[in-house]
C-alpha cells in the first residue's frame, strides 16, 4: 500500500481534457472496450458495437476510476475497471433512450432509433454482462459495489417517474433522486479505482465525497442544458425533462420565484408543447432569476468537491482532479 504521506510535485501547467485523457491512459481504456465488445458475437452484433463505440462520450467516469488510483500503488492495474464503468455507463444510456423514446446520442441516431427497442434492449444487456465481468477481477467487493451503482440508479429513476408533475417537489428530494441516478455512480468511479490501487481507506472516503459532489454538479449542469442548451450542442434531444414531466433544478426554483407559476403549470399539464409555450417557460425561468440561482447552486457543488481534496496529499491526480472539476464547470459558461 502507498505510503499516504508521499507528496511529489504538483502539476504546473494546466492541461486539457484531452491531454488528461492521455496522461492517464484512456486509450489503453478503450481499446479493452474494443476488444471486450468486437472480439466475439455474429455480424449482426459487431455492427451494433462498433456504431456505438464510434462516436465516444468524453471518458469522465473511467477517468476519473484512473486518476483516483493515481493516489496509490504505481504499478496498480485498473484500466479494466475503468473500462467495465464505461461499458456500464454506456448500458443505462442505451436503455435511457429507450425509455425516454430518443432518437438522438452523442449527435447520431441511437441504437433503438436505427435498430428498433429490442435490439437496444439487449445491446444495453450485453453491455452490463460484459461489464460485470471485468469487475469480477477484482473480487467480490468490486462486485458488491458494482451491483450497488445498478440498485441506486435504478431507485433514482424509479423516485424521478414518481415525482413527475409533482410541482411542490423540494430541492431536496431533486437532489436526493441525483444523487442516486448520478452522483453515487461518480463516487464510487472514484471510490473503486483508489481502492484497488490500495489508497488509504481515510482518503478513499475522501475521493468518494469529491466524486459524490462532482456527480450533483454534474446532474444539475445537465439539468440546465436540457433547458438552455441545443441539440447540436449536446449531442442529444433538449428539452426531453420536459417532455417527460421531469420537474429539474430549474422549474423547481422558477415555480417558487416566478409570478407566472399556475400558467407553466397549465402549460406542462397540457403534456404537448407549442414552440412559443417552451420559450415562454424558459424565459420565465431566466426572468424570475432561478437561471442564475440553479447555475450558482452547481457552482457551490463544484467548489465543495475542489474543497474536500484539500485533505489529500499534493500528488500529481489531485491538481488532475481540480482541473477535471473547471473543465466540467466550462459546460454551463455560456448560460452565465
Amino acid at each position: 500500500m502507498k505510503d499516504c504521506s508521499k507528496e511529489p510535485r504538483k502539476a504546473e501547467v494546466s492541461p486539457t481534457y484531452e491531454q488528461l485523457a492521455q496522461f492517464w491512459g484512456m486509450e489503453g481504456v478503450y481499446r479493452l472496450i474494443s476488444r471486450e465488445l468486437l472480439g466475439s458475437g455474429g455480424g449482426f452484433q459487431r455492427e451494433v458495437f462498433h456504431y456505438l463505440l464510434n462516436s465516444p462520450g468524453k471518458g469522465l467516469r473511467p477517468l476519473l476510476v484512473l486518476m483516483c488510483a493515481g493516489f496509490g500503488n504505481s504499478g496498480a492495474d485498473v484500466k479494466s475497471l475503468a473500462a467495465a464503468m464505461e461499458m456500464l455507463h454506456l448500458a443505462t444510456l442505451v436503455h435511457d433512450d429507450i425509455v425516454d423514446g430518443a432518437d438522438k446520442r452523442r449527435g447520431k441516431d441511437s441504437i433503438n432509433a436505427l435498430w428498433g427497442d429490442g435490439a437496444a434492449v439487449i445491446t444495453g444487456d450485453m453491455l452490463f454482462g460484459r461489464s460485470l465481468k471485468l469487475v469480477e477481477r477484482y473480487g467480490n467487493k468490486a462486485v458488491k459495489v458494482y451491483a450497488e451503482i445498478i440498485e441506486q440508479m435504478v431507485s433514482g429513476e424509479f423516485e424521478q417517474m414518481e415525482a413527475a408533475f409533482d410541482y411542490s417537489l423540494s430541492e431536496a428530494s431533486y437532489l436526493n433522486i441525483a444523487g442516486k441516478k448520478t452522483a453515487y455512480f461518480f463516487s464510487q468511479c472514484c471510490g473503486l479505482g483508489a481502492w484497488a490501487a490500495g489508497v488509504c481507506p481515510d482518503q478513499v472516503e475522501i475521493l468518494e465525497r469529491y466524486g459524490f459532489l462532482l456527480g450533483l454538479a454534474f446532474q444539475i449542469q445537465d439539468d440546465i442544458l436540457d433547458w438552455f442548451s441545443s441539440e447540436g450542442e449536446l449531442g442529444k434531444p433538449v428539452g426531453q425533462d420536459l417532455c417527460r414531466c421531469i420537474i429539474t433544478l430549474p422549474l423547481i426554483k422558477a415555480l417558487r420565484l416566478s409570478e407566472e407559476r399556475e400558467k407553466i403549470i397549465k402549460i406542462i399539464d397540457k403534456r404537448e408543447f407549442k414552440g412559443e409555450e417552451i420559450n415562454f417557460i424558459r424565459h420565465k425561468i431566466i426572468r424570475c432569476g432561478a437561471l442564475s440561482l440553479s447555475l450558482k447552486t452547481a457552482a457551490q457543488y463544484f467548489k465543495r468537491a475542489v474543497g474536500v481534496l484539500s485533505a489529500l496529499p499534493a500528488v500529481e491526480a489531485k491538481d488532475h482532479l481540480k482541473y477535471v472539476v473547471k473543465g466540467v464547470q466550462k459546460l454551463t459558461e455560456v448560460q452565465k
